[in-house]
């Protein structure tokens, strides 16, 4: 399904829980969260986290800990995949540290790619998930991509990731859903995710109540009908505010 570009590192997909469905049908209105959770370890993280799985159906998460020494972490025991892109482990301590998405709907397949520049000091790789959907009735599957966009390098770092993501984008034909954490701290890197989104007919979606003052996370989308979006800014359990949406695919 994917053709990958050279210099592109892959990892293994970690999967938890069970989905309750095997496709996304047409027409149904489907609840979205994207937010940066910042590693779980702000107060009141658990009952904020709690409180939104009741609410929403899809979970798009940056900045997410997993320690596999514990059986299965508490806060993902809802019946619903969960699809985790590892882009580093700490050995001592048993930690995982990546992506993830939250889903009633099972994958066909997920791919994990690595960015192709790394942070400094710890040499971190930054991720992104591209999972693949069923839609009932048609051939064509559904894209969702979760990403985390590499921060402390120069801009030429940033569109070196910005190509790898849109490389494999560009060659999917149908639905799209790209959201996440895209440190866009400077306007020549929102130039650069914008010219990307336009190329590959990628809509921004955008908030009437948003206030940020430093906007890093953004919801683009291709092919679908999409209502009902709000920044959550009453939900402070993390350094980024968790952003909503909801869509239909066309019927």
């Amino acid at each position: 399904m994917l053709a990958l570009s050279k210099n592109t590192s892959t990892d293994n997909v970690i999967r938890l829980g069970k989905s309750s469905s095997s496709s996304f049908v047409p027409g149904k209105e489907y609840r979205v969260i994207v937010w940066n959770i910042f590693k779980s370890k702000k107060r009141n993280w658990s009952s904020d986290f709690k409180q939104l799985k009741e609410r929403y159906d899809l979970f798009l998460l940056q900045e997410v800990k997993l320690n596999h020494r514990k059986a299965i972490l508490e806060a993902y025991n809802r019946e619903m995949q969960w699809t985790f892109g590892e882009s580093f482990h700490f050995r001592p301590a048993g930690n995982s540290y990546g992506i993830l998405i939250g889903s009633d709907i099972s994958d066909i397949s997920s791919i994990n790619l690595h960015g192709p520049v790394k942070e400094p000091f710890l040499l971190t790789p930054k991720s992104s998930l591209f999972s693949y959907y069923r839609i009932m009735e048609s051939t064509k599957p559904f894209l969702i991509v979760n990403t985390h966009l590499i921060n402390f390098r120069l801009n030429r770092s940033f569109q070196k990731q910005i190509d790898q993501i849109f490389h494999l984008i560009q060659q999917h034909k149908g639905p799209v859903v790209l959201a996440g954490d895209f440190n866009t701290w400077n306007p020549k890197r929102k130039q650069i995710l914008v010219a990307n989104c336009l190329e590959s007919q990628l809509n921004e979606v955008n908030f009437a109540n948003d206030k940020r003052r430093l906007v890093l996370d953004y919801i683009f989308t291709r092919e679908l009908e999409v209502k009902e979006q709000e920044v959550l800014f009453d939900i402070r359990s993390s350094d980024h505010y968790p952003l909503c949406f909801s869509f239909r695919i066309r019927e």
